[in-house]
């Protein structure tokens, strides 16, 4: 009984620490900082960026995916956008030949092999990649249409930066309790626990989508681990 009365203790001990340590983490993360570099001198010196998307199976998610591409507040001549996709995805080939993209757009098909994964595809599209940036999206993603200049900003504000990973934001299909209560992690997890750990230099393990890389930096780390079910995860740590 004392054993059990213990073992309790020091299980209530270690929440209350977690606890503690998180809401530490959500105050320190609504600190922002205030970047200095000039817009409009930002722009003229942009360099090419690179997008990689990684479809499945998603024909029907295609047409989305297009609008919010085209809507990006980037110089089109500027995107290298790749959509990879796997040997035998007809459906999705047709889909996106169907839709109207950035000029530089390029289909790629990836070789038949294994694993059939995101990151495999990823890497295929890295080894083609041309900008000096590399961004990451998913097919029902709805980016905001400034995403890559913020990013480009913050890039331009530290040289040494080698990536930036966007807020996710969680929009529940339903106003279920669950659903909302989805949402809301996703905010603080993003909003305040993600730039809290920045602020403190400590490893952040990334999301599966909206990262910007300086592509030198996701080269020098080897890219993305194809055999790894969380390899956003494993590369935030590999970077860091």
């Amino acid at each position: 009984v004392a054993m059990l009365t213990c073992m309790g203790f020091a299980g209530l001990g270690v929440f209350i620490a977690v606890l503690v340590y998180r809401v530490f983490l959500a105050l320190l993360g609504g600190i922002r900082t205030c970047l200095l570099t000039n817009p409009a001198s930002l722009y003229l010196l942009l360099p090419s960026y690179t997008v990689l998307i990684a479809l499945k199976d998603e024909a029907a998610s295609v047409p989305q995916l297009a609008q919010h591409i085209r809507a990006l507040e980037y110089p089109s001549h500027l995107l290298d956008v790749k959509l990879l996709i796997e040997t035998g995805d007809e459906a999705t080939a047709e889909a996106i030949r169907a839709e109207t993209w950035p000029e530089d757009t390029e289909l790629l098909i990836l070789p038949s092999g294994l694993p059939r994964t995101k990151p495999r595809a990823l890497n295929y599209g890295l080894s083609r990649a041309r900008g000096a940036f590399v961004t990451v999206y998913d097919a029902e993603d709805r980016p905001n249409p400034g995403q890559l200049l913020a990013a480009a900003r913050r890039f331009a504000w530290d040289p040494d930066l080698a990536c930036v990973q966007a807020p996710l934001v969680g929009v529940p299909r339903t106003g279920s309790w669950i659903a909302r209560h989805w949402a809301l992690e996703y905010a603080i997890q993003f909003g305040r626990v993600m730039p809290a750990l920045s602020r403190l230099g400590l490893p952040i393990a990334l999301g599966g989508t909206s990262n910007h890389f300086r592509r030198s930096a996701l080269v020098a780390a080897g890219g993305w681990d194809a055999w790894n079910v969380t390899e956003d995860a494993d590369l935030g740590l590999r970077l860091a």
